[in-house]
């Protein structure tokens, strides 16, 4: 419980060009490979300190776009002020140990959070501040917050309200967002600022469950005109056939505006899927489904497409 350490690797699919469309010779990834401890340490029955290091490798298939290499320090202390309510302070380093030249920064972020729970729900608050230092010229700053507020059986549903806006280098990108493609590989090294709203509302009843949600995103690259836009909405409904075996359809709707780019217009993207999921046994379980999707710009059709895919997946717990 004192000491453990985690890998991973994540591949993920980015655009060559993101103002054209998801065509075969457009198509690259960006591989992610991190390694470190983390450490937890009890000083007293109500507060608690941890540590985390990583080393982490990334490389994107772009030749314009910067494979970085970076090492990332971080440590918070919390303290339970009641049964119900948590504090804690945090801070963040980052360094890019290798980039393509004035390309590197350092990122700091340091912030305070708050927990609360209630009666059928919970709140939790961070807010603090990031600050990236380039190695060849002026930095940047920004505010960092993260809210969510989570309210079950609220007129028989679970309701989530979440804020996030934070400040990150291009080369490594957010988490992914869009099934399948991350966060556009922008020419060279950028500084992207993003903000992300999103409410979700669920509900299961008997052998069903569906759920709503709805996000709106906005991400400014700082020297690249590239700002975007994004609006989205989607439904889901599943429902359990057997004790180990379950379907469900999901529909979404995607609007992103390239605010910077006239020319360009926007993208409509409707996505239809049906998926499934079986539980062989304890340990291993296996999903798979089935996917339509187009995409439609009223100001420039070589942007528009449509797709269908298949996808499977395995879950072993060898221990």
């Amino acid at each position: 419980d004192f000491l453990s350490w985690q890998t991973s690797f994540t591949r993920s699919q980015t655009l060559d060009d993101p103002l054209e469309q998801a065509r075969p010779g457009n198509l690259g990834h960006r591989d992610t490979l991190s390694s470190g401890p983390s450490i937890t340490y009890v000083v007293s029955p109500t507060t608690y300190l941890t540590g985390e290091g990583s080393y982490t490798i990334v490389e994107n298939s772009q030749s314009n776009t910067s494979d970085t290499q970076r090492a990332d320090f971080s440590a918070a202390i919390a303290h339970q002020i009641n049964s119900i309510t948590g504090v804690n302070l945090t801070g963040q380093y980052e360094v890019m140990l290798d980039a393509d030249g004035t390309e590197k920064y350092d990122r700091i972020q340091l912030g305070v959070g708050f927990f609360r729970q209630f009666v059928d729900g919970s709140v939790s608050l961070s807010a603090g501040r990031t600050q990236l230092v380039p190695e060849e010229s002026a930095e940047t700053e920004s505010n960092f917050y993260s809210l969510s507020f989570n309210r079950q059986q609220l007129w028989l549903h679970d309701v989530t309200l979440s804020y996030l806006e934070d400040i990150s280098d291009a080369s490594i990108g957010f988490e992914v967002t869009v099934p399948g493609i991350s966060s556009f590989a922008a020419d060279g090294n950028d500084i992207v600022k993003r903000r992300v709203a999103s409410l979700s509302i669920a509900r299961e009843f008997g052998v069903y469950d569906y759920g709503f949600n709805f996000s709106w995103e906005y991400e400014n690259y700082e020297l690249q005109n590239e700002d975007e836009k994004i609006k989205e909405a989607s439904f889901s409904i599943g429902r359990d056939i057997f004790s180990d075996f379950s379907m469900g359809f999901n529909v979404e709707f995607n609007q992103t505006d390239y605010l910077e780019q006239a020319a360009v217009g926007k993208d409509y993207t409707a996505t239809y899927q049906i998926d499934a999921d079986y539980q062989f046994s304890p340990s291993l379980r296996m999903g798979g489904f089935i996917q339509h999707e187009t995409r439609r710009n009223s100001q420039n059709a070589v942007r528009e497409y449509e797709e269908l895919s298949v996808g499977i997946s395995l879950n072993w717990t060898l221990i």
